[in-house]
């Protein structure tokens, strides 16, 4: 014989406050923060220096042993390659680049 669950939890889903709203288009960053530990292998090493141009996709930061090597998200000019403040706790190296907002996208892609 089946059985079957009748009722349960029907919490209310929130909606009402924008479910009537246009979807609108987020503005670009006009600069990225990109830390060289993004998962829980060792942290990545940059690649670029402060002054480098870089273009969307390029990579940035290279690993040794376990890890995944880290890519630029936008094009632009890296303005700083220095510790900033990390989501998990402390501080970690990153590379932080000024937007061109010319969206170049690198040859390695």
């Amino acid at each position: 014989m089946a059985k079957a669950f009748f009722g349960g939890v029907h919490p209310h889903d929130m909606k009402a406050a924008t479910n009537e709203k246009a979807i609108e288009q987020l503005a670009p960053p006009k600069q990225v923060v990109i830390p060289m530990s993004q998962h829980f292998g060792a942290p990545c090493t940059p690649t670029v220096q402060k002054g480098d141009h870089v273009k969307i996709g390029q990579k940035i930061g290279e690993f040794k042993g376990l890890g995944a090597p880290i890519h630029a998200s936008v094009s632009g000019t890296v303005v700083a390659v220095e510790p900033r403040p990390y989501s998990m706790g402390g501080n970690v190296m990153s590379v932080v680049i000024d937007n061109d907002f010319q969206d170049e996208i690198s040859e390695e892609v």
